[in-house]
């Protein structure tokens, strides 16, 4: 019996399925050995309709059932599964079971390749699977038994299709297009018979009404409109009467008016619903009194075609008894009205609804969607087909990131979750996964302790991302990644985009980065605090030489105006030439040339100072070993606290931020490191020319700067020549 196996990647064990046979091993593994138990539909890089496929009840995520049923599905169906390894979306015939399904798809694969004029071929792909139903679905025979009459040839059959489904309604075909079937020819034979027939009762129905009405339909639609209206106009009037009221009662009351006004309320509102006239207690409508103005053309139509006719042309007020005589009148018609059959056959007429119904072509587009409908068998088996063919290319690999996640560590291959790669900094990050929301993603994968770079993917410039992405940076430093750089994200069909960094998670990426560290900190925040401090000073020289300039420039104009008082000025002035102490005071100058020169070389002194009693400590064995000691403390420290950041580094927590049940912790070793994040080397063979291709630009300069430097050398080995001759050969 052959065994499972079970590899090594970088240090994760995981079960590896490779063959049929490691396909039909997969439902014995129990779940929880399973690197995965469920995934997000949108994560998963491959055809959409293979994960249709997967994802059969439409949940948006794939479970182990469902990676189980495919699997076992496409096991199934074929008699030579070995070729399943292949992952090729190229399905041989000969490999397909020859039950009835397995009968029913070879004759549906000979149908397409007919088609495509390939017969005898032994093999069949997707893209001719394809092909064909791009194909079919522009035809008439393409299995929904629906007709349109843009498919039709024959233009008297297709002006036909239209009528009957003016009439009796239409369904959508697969190719987009409105069209009838079975269901909407049986439906015109059965309502267009039962609309002639109820139309052949209108003439009984009308006998019953005087000859005087000359409009009875009209009659029924304008009392119709009024009917609600007058019934509650009369009730009205009956409550007024119960409520003991003598007075009548306005059609709005003055209040409310009021109130509406104030308020800028809809006043056509107010009346709509106001009565159709003031409510009195005879309970008489009166024609000719006051009528509200919403109601008052629908009652002089409802007089003029069914009160007048019906009950004479003198009726001025009418009584509750006049309305219900006139209903009850007009109750058969509406009776009649109500009956109607579905559909819409009043636009055509009773004379083109009969033609219609014996019209022989009828049958000619009865054929067409019955041998539409018969094509359906086929249709559904091209599916079944296409299914097959999807599983054959795709079943092995979504199975291997769902029971393992070799492919993520496989460089020949690219995991389903894969979405390509970030070319930044001078490397490329070979993992990014899609995320749909960076800030919720950040959460959960900063526990995973991975240097995490987030960018926005454009195809376009000044559009809106096309995608997000998270990718780790494993190995190597941190370099110039910051938040707004630019670089180029590339898909796995190797189309290009621009991608920026628009947030980071930052964690020790290599432990010689954690071991610089504080160092790079140390001098950062010593470099920040020199640039303070010499532009502090340099602020306070300029100044003292501003208010020196300034102060010189005045007394200059003042010299220029009086020399006489400014002479007399200086004379005028106290000459103290002895200090406190009896001594003679230095003569204060201010700010000059020769002061900042005489200063600069005190500074310049003051710093050579102190860099010979650091080398002087340094040239001792304990000083260097007291830096040295200070040093690899510091270094080693750092080292051992990011060593143990690193060795703690979990992509799993990276694919759980964006919903995978992820079941292995998957440790990022320095192995790993370096297949996730690389500097991809040069092109070999190749020479490297170190010749300065700008040496040029400073030629003159170069030979100048060697001149000095040999003369340097030269007087420095005189004077030490010299040194040497007097200390030993020189007098006593």
């Amino acid at each position: 019996m052959q065994q499972s196996v079970v590899r090594n990647y970088g240090g994760i064990w995981q079960v590896s399925v490779q063959s049929a046979a490691d396909l039909a091993r997969v439902a014995s593994i129990d779940p929880a050995r399973w690197a995965a138990v469920s995934a997000p539909t949108d994560d998963l890089q491959c055809d959409p309709t293979f994960l249709r496929q997967a994802d059969g009840d439409g949940t948006g995520r794939v479970r182990v059932e469902q990676v189980l049923a495919l699997a076992q599905w496409t096991l199934e169906r074929l008699r030579n599964p070995e070729r399943l390894a292949e992952r090729t979306d190229r399905l041989q015939l000969a490999d397909l079971q020859r039950d009835e399904l397995g009968l029913q798809l070879l004759a549906v694969a000979e149908r397409v390749l007919l088609h495509l004029d390939r017969t005898g071929q032994p093999s069949i792909t997707l893209a001719d699977v394809q092909a064909y139903r791009q194909a079919y679905v522009a035809t008439l025979e393409n299995g929904d038994g629906i007709v349109p009459p843009e498919l039709v040839a024959s233009p008297e059959l297709a002006e036909l299709a239209r009528a009957v489904g003016a009439c009796v309604g239409t369904r959508a075909d697969v190719s987009g297009h409105a069209g009838i079937g079975i269901a909407e020819l049986d439906r015109l034979a059965t309502d267009g018979k039962a609309w002639l027939e109820w139309q052949a009762q209108l003439a009984g129905v009308l006998a019953t009404f005087p000859a005087k009405l000359a409009d009875p339909l009209a009659a029924l639609q304008a009392h119709q409109a009024l009917k609600a209206q007058l019934a509650a106009w009369f009730l009205a009037c009956d409550a007024h009467r119960a409520a003991g009221l003598d007075a009548p009662r306005p059609m709005v009351l003055p209040e409310r008016l009021a109130a509406a006004l104030a308020q800028g309320s809809d006043l056509q509102g107010e009346l709509t619903a106001a009565p159709l006239a003031a409510v009195h207690p005879s309970a008489e409508l009166d024609l000719q009194g006051p009528l509200n103005a919403v109601w008052a053309a629908a009652v002089a139509d409802w007089r003029r075609l069914a009160l007048d006719p019906l009950l004479g042309d003198r009726h001025v007020r009418v009584s509750r008894a006049d309305f219900e005589k006139i209903d009850a009148l007009l109750q058969p018609l509406a009776n009649w009205q109500a009956a109607q059959p579905p559909g819409q056959f009043a636009a055509l007429g009773v004379a083109a609804v009969e033609e219609l119904l014996v019209n022989p072509g009828l049958d000619e587009l009865r054929q067409f969607a019955e041998r539409d409908a018969a094509a359906s068998l086929a249709i559904a088996m091209l599916g079944q087909l296409e299914k097959l063919v999807l599983c054959h290319r795709w079943v092995i690999e979504l199975v291997n990131n769902f029971v393992n996640f070799s492919s993520i560590y496989d460089r020949g291959r690219t995991a389903l979750l894969d979405i390509g790669s970030l070319v930044i900094d001078g490397r490329r990050l070979d993992f990014c996964i899609k995320v749909r929301d960076a800030k919720a993603h950040k959460e959960v994968a900063n526990l995973g302790l991975l240097y995490l770079v987030y960018a926005a993917v454009y195809e376009r410039e000044g559009t809106a991302p096309v995608l997000t992405l998270a990718a780790p940076v494993t190995s190597g430093e941190r370099g110039r990644l910051r938040i707004g750089k630019r670089g180029m994200f590339i898909d796995n069909q190797g189309k290009q985009f621009d991608a920026v960094v628009i947030d980071l998670i930052e964690h020790p990426i290599s432990i010689k980065e954690a071991a610089l560290a504080p160092f790079r900190r140390a001098g950062q925040m010593i470099s920040q605090r020199v640039e303070a401090w010499l532009g502090s000073q340099r602020d306070a020289q300029e100044k003292a030489a501003h208010a020196a300039a300034e102060k010189q420039a005045l007394q200059t104009a003042e010299a220029a105006k009086d020399p006489a008082k400014v002479k007399d000025k200086d004379a005028a002035k106290p000459v103290d030439a002895k200090g406190k102490d009896g001594k003679e005071a230095p003569k204060s100058e201010g700010l000059n040339v020769n002061s900042l020169i005489i200063g600069g070389g005190m500074a310049l002194a003051g710093v050579g100072a102190l860099l010979a009693s650091v080398l002087a400590a340094l040239s001792t064995l304990r000083g260097w070993l007291g830096i040295a000691g200070i040093f690899a403390a510091v270094a080693g420290l750092s080292a051992l606290l990011g060593w143990l950041k690193l060795r703690r580094r979990d992509m799993s927590l990276l694919l759980e931020a964006n919903g995978w049940a992820v079941n292995l912790r998957m440790p990022v070793s320095r192995r790993i490191g370096l297949l996730f994040t690389r500097v991809p080397d040069l092109p070999k063979p190749h020479v490297y020319d170190r010749t300065d291709q700008l040496a040029w630009l400073t030629r003159d300069a170069d030979a100048r700067r060697r001149r000095r430097l040999t003369w340097l050398i030269v007087l420095l080995v005189v004077s030490v020549a010299g040194a040497v001759v007097m200390r030993f050969f020189g007098s006593p």
